[in-house]
């Protein structure tokens, strides 16, 4: 029973594929985020997510949460603890949270959300066991289809046979080391709830992240309307072309001052405007010279709190701007030709060479609704590849929980600075950007690294 004192609610939903938020990232004196009850369990929704408000050690300050579609309208799972008034998702964050706790609802097809160890219910001991596999067959030799060496493999061993790639290859193999004996799951393990998976018949999720407020790091939730900026700036004239934006018109529309620096931007996508949301990704790239760590996806619906108002809205562009002298982040891009669950882990060595800490960190996923158990090469068929990106990233980041959705299309770009090694080193070099990279991206997968100082 919780605080709160709300009543438990029998609502009927299948809690076996509910995963209702895992992790709240705390200040502690030793610096490390703290995993909080998993919200998978055979117990109704609305105690479970009681008991994970219950246990906050901070009071929160942003608060994001990624759910299917069904769970935008529902009013089966929670009820007004006075008045017993059934109440949405949205309506009971606004409840339950500080009032200056900013809230954000983002609803997709599929969720990604990262559970601790302690677990309970069958969906999770068969989610353990086929991530096990996926893990053991990740880190077994590389094969192509006719048992053979794949052609990279082939070519390493080649070079180094005839020593023009010693140094790289010794650098290689004492990062696999580190790896493998690094990897503990100290956060329990992530999960992928598809639409379309097969073991997941009628997938019902809710992945929920809590953020205090931390010394140095600014996270602003926005939300712009492309029927405004046009009313504003284009004097209620569409355009037809290719929409520029200038960067003084971009300040205004985020509250920005010419001097401030945004380290990453989360974009959700809702906008029927394909010309605004192009111009206006083309704007933020311009105005950071492409140093920025970019990611997002096209996702279905928003729901916010704007003066105590729950409002659900579409045909807008939402996100979240992370900007601060205590904030690192970097973002890569896998491609839609990675179709070999052994060739992620590079992608993901590529955000380890970033030197970001890992102490206190999260990371964003924002994948492809075509992409996922069905799109990879069937190499063993001895199980259905699901959890396999997420699976791969927590080999490498075994202390970083990860969160996100599938989409309808990605909004990303590999930003991959050089930060020092110690942590709190401050900020690193950067890479010469390529002015020209793509942002809009199909049937790919975005990954976004945040550390806080």
């Amino acid at each position: 029973m919780a605080a709160s004192g709300r009543e438990e609610v029998d609502s009927g939903s299948a809690i076996g594929n509910l995963l209702s938020g895992s992790w709240e990232l705390t200040q502690r004196n030793n610096g490390c985020p703290r995993p909080l009850q998993v919200a998978i369990g055979e117990a109704s929704p609305a105690v479970l997510f009681d008991n994970f408000f219950k246990h906050l050690l901070s009071k929160p300050r942003y608060c994001l949460a990624f759910c299917n579609a069904n769970w935008v309208s529902r009013t089966d799972i929670f009820h007004h603890p006075t008045t017993k008034a059934p109440m949405t998702l949205i309506e009971y964050l606004r409840d339950t949270l500080p009032l200056s706790c900013e809230v954000g609802v983002v609803s997709a097809s599929g969720i990604i959300g990262t559970v601790e160890m302690a677990f309970q219910g069958h969906l999770l001991h068969c989610a353990q066991t086929m991530n096990q596999e996926i893990l053991n067959f990740l880190e077994e030799g590389t094969e192509d289809a006719l048992g053979r060496p794949a052609k990279r493999c082939r070519k390493e061993k080649r070079a180094e046979e005839s020593g023009e790639a010693e140094g790289k290859v010794d650098k290689v193999d004492k990062v696999d080391k580190v790896v493998c004996e690094a990897w503990k799951p100290h956060v329990g393990y992530s999960i992928e709830i598809e639409q379309n998976s097969r073991s997941m018949v009628d997938p019902d999720a809710v992945s929920l992240l809590v953020i205090p407020h931390h010394p140095g790091v600014t996270m602003k939730f926005f939300d712009i309307s492309p029927q405004k900026f046009y009313a504003d700036y284009r004097g209620g004239k569409t355009c037809s072309h290719k929409l520029l934006i200038t960067e003084g018109e971009f300040n205004e529309l985020m509250c920005l001052s010419p001097c401030d620096h945004l380290t990453s931007l989360l974009l959700f996508d809702t906008c029927y405007d394909d010309n605004f949301t192009n111009g206006f990704v083309k704007a933020a790239l311009n105005r950071e010279d492409y140093k920025i760590a970019l990611g997002g996806g096209v996702a279905d619906t928003y729901q916010g709190v704007k003066s105590g108002k729950c409002e659900q809205m579409t045909d807008r562009i939402f996100g979240v701007a992370v900007s601060g002298p205590n904030i690192m982040a970097a973002s890569v891009v896998i491609p839609s030709s990675v179709d070999n669950p052994k060739n992620i882990g590079r992608y993901m060595l590529m955000l380890k060479s970033c030197g970001l800490p890992e102490k206190q960190s999260m990371a964003f996923m924002f994948t492809c609704c075509g992409r996922g158990h069905t799109s990879w090469l069937s190499i063993p068929k001895k199980f259905s590849y699901e959890n396999v990106e997420t699976k791969a990233f927590r080999r490498i980041f075994p202390n970083t929980p990860i969160f996100g959705f599938f989409g309808r299309g990605e909004i990303g770009i590999t930003h991959l600075p050089k930060y020092p090694a110690a942590e709190g080193g401050g900020a690193g070099g950067e890479a010469s950007p390529k002015k020209r990279r793509r942002a809009f991206h199909q049937y790919t997968t975005i990954i976004v690294l945040l550390s806080f100082l």
